[in-house]
């Protein structure tokens, strides 16, 4: 009975999780800018690949990457992708590779995109699992709000 309660609360998106926030416009722009997804050697070249994979197809971190083994590789780049990719463009932050899919879910969302839309792509199943992505607020946000407050004063 536990255990079907808890996959029940799982299925409506009412687990208690920590998510990894998304990658901040600052830090795409500092990003795009790097030699580290540039496209000029080979390791930048996988860097640039995983990235627009995970961020267009808003994929977790390894997901559908499954056919890709440590072998392919002459290290381990996928587990901590987003983490050397963050140190070699020297990010003000450390994301991780789910920073990555945080990062498309919530400028749809910011964008206006229906949730229906944006859950056909992520493959949430419940509306909740996807309010998870959108409790804070993104910089853009509240820079706008001082903004309101400050035109008014």
């Amino acid at each position: 009975m536990l255990n079907a309660q808890i996959i029940s609360l799982r299925r409506q998106g009412k687990e208690n999780v920590k998510h990894k926030p998304a990658i901040e416009n600052e830090n795409l722009a500092k990003l795009k800018a790097s030699q580290a997804i540039a496209v000029t050697n080979p390791l930048s070249l996988l860097r640039n690949v995983w990235f627009h994979v995970v961020l267009f197809f808003c994929r977790r971190g390894r997901e559908g990457q499954r056919e890709l083994k440590r072998s392919s590789f002459t290290f381990e780049a996928l587990d901590n992708m987003m983490k050397s990719i963050s140190e070699a463009a020297k990010l003000s932050k450390m994301y991780t590779n789910h920073s990555v899919r945080a990062t498309a879910i919530t400028s749809w969302s910011n964008a206006g995109i229906q949730n229906r839309h944006i859950m056909a792509i992520s493959g949430h199943r419940s509306e909740q699992s996807l309010a998870h992505y959108n409790t804070q607020p993104s910089t853009s946000q509240l820079q706008h709000c001082s903004e309101v407050l400050s035109s008014s004063l």
